[in-house]
């Protein structure tokens, strides 16, 4: 929620010069005025005063009231409405039902923040094998702006092509033989989709096998989200927006934009940018002999070592040591190198490194990704 302020405190605030000649047990309701009155302006007013507005307070200012059609809307209706926000009651919601009612969603009124947690992530129109079958299936988004793997739709069939009857790459090949991310795999970077996930091409792993592409998720960090857009490519990756939480985009798409999850891409980028030769490692494997698959993205889970004429820097350590990604707790107790990525993070935070830099972006980013609750608990487990 934004904060609205009287004018009369406006105009004390832009009469008198703000903590002049208070003491250090004022300051803190001294900031608060501050902020106050920060937001209280246009954001290029707040962004021309750095000495007095932390930037982070000149996102989004001035909320506009909301138009006429507002007030004659069921709760309901206003609810389904963006722009009637602050005419929606998402108390009267149990939590299953809030998460299908896009202003209680944006303004993290549930007790979820992410109403697509139990879906398999992914970029709509992108293609996969799926799983230990031989067809092609395709990311759809769903009728509440979630995305799913369509498992149940084959968009190809391979066996239906005698010359090339095994799915590798999203395609029909003429061999089974490929690549696939597992300890001691070597891979390049193709793309970096956000903080967290990445295209690579696996050169290296069963014998004679046949260099091929993957989608895989880090291990061990869990990086902020980004809006993301449709390169030229195919592919998807992070694209630089103010506006933060669940919304639809200028495509019309439903997207998750967290603050700092741009941040996080361009840090993960600065680790391992395009052309990164990288060993993979895993904690699990599948039958196929690949690291494991999450269920929740359907991508393989795997380190990143990149190597360096010292040492091998672990990525997810890295990131975490930046204050780019938070701990993966989830995965605690399967996890080889949660223990160090811990106490990366941990340093990061006393550093006050990347998103833990300011305490409103932090705020921001705890309450859009998981709520402080969360953040409790993944303190606890990694013992700060």
């Amino acid at each position: 929620m934004r904060n609205h302020f009287m004018p009369a405190l406006v105009l004390l605030l832009s009469a008198t010069p703000l903590c002049q000649g208070c003491d250090e047990s004022s300051s803190s309701s001294t900031e608060n005025a501050s902020e106050a009155y920060c937001r209280s302006l246009e954001p290029s007013q707040c962004l021309a005063n750095p000495a007095l507005c932390d930037a982070a307070w000149c996102e989004g200012q001035n909320t506009p009231t909301p138009p006429a059609k507002c007030a004659a809307l069921s709760n309901e209706q206003a609810c389904n409405d963006l722009e009637c926000a602050d005419n929606c009651d998402c108390s009267v919601f149990s939590n299953e039902a809030c998460l299908n009612y896009p202003a209680c969603i944006a303004n993290n009124k549930c007790d979820s923040a992410d109403p697509c947690a139990n879906y398999q992530h992914c970029e709509v129109g992108e293609r996969q094998c799926n799983g230990g079958t031989e067809n092609i299936i395709e990311c759809v988004q769903t009728s509440n702006g979630c995305t799913k793997w369509n498992a149940g739709k084959a968009i190809i069939k391979c066996a239906d092509t005698p010359d090339t009857p095994y799915c590798a790459n999203g395609e029909c090949v003429a061999t089974k033989n490929i690549c696939l991310p597992s300890n001691g795999s070597k891979a390049s970077v193709l793309k970096i989709t956000d903080g967290d996930t990445f295209r690579l091409l696996v050169t290296t792993g069963k014998a004679n096998c046949i260099p091929s592409v993957h989608s895989v998720r880090i291990h061990g960090i869990d990086a902020p989200e980004c809006e993301k857009v449709q390169g030229d490519d195919g592919y998807f990756t992070c694209t630089q927006s103010t506006q933060y939480g669940y919304y639809k985009n200028a495509e019309g798409f439903y997207v998750t934009n967290d603050p700092y999850g741009y941040e996080a891409m361009l840090e993960a980028e600065k680790i391992a940018p395009v052309g990164t030769e990288v060993t993979l490692s895993c904690d699990a494997h599948e039958s196929d002999g690949g690291c494991e698959i999450d269920n929740t993205e359907n991508r393989r889970l795997v380190y990143m070592g990149i190597p360096s004429s010292a040492s091998t820097t672990d990525f997810s350590t890295e990131m975490a040591a930046r204050g780019a990604a938070f701990a993966n707790t989830k995965f605690y107790n399967t996890t080889s190198k949660i223990k160090a990525i811990c106490s990366a993070m941990g340093n990061a935070q006393k550093a006050k490194k990347g998103m833990w830099g300011t305490k409103s972006t932090v705020k921001k980013v705890i309450n859009a990704v998981y709520g402080k609750s969360w953040l409790d608990s993944m303190q606890r487990k990694c013992g700060l």
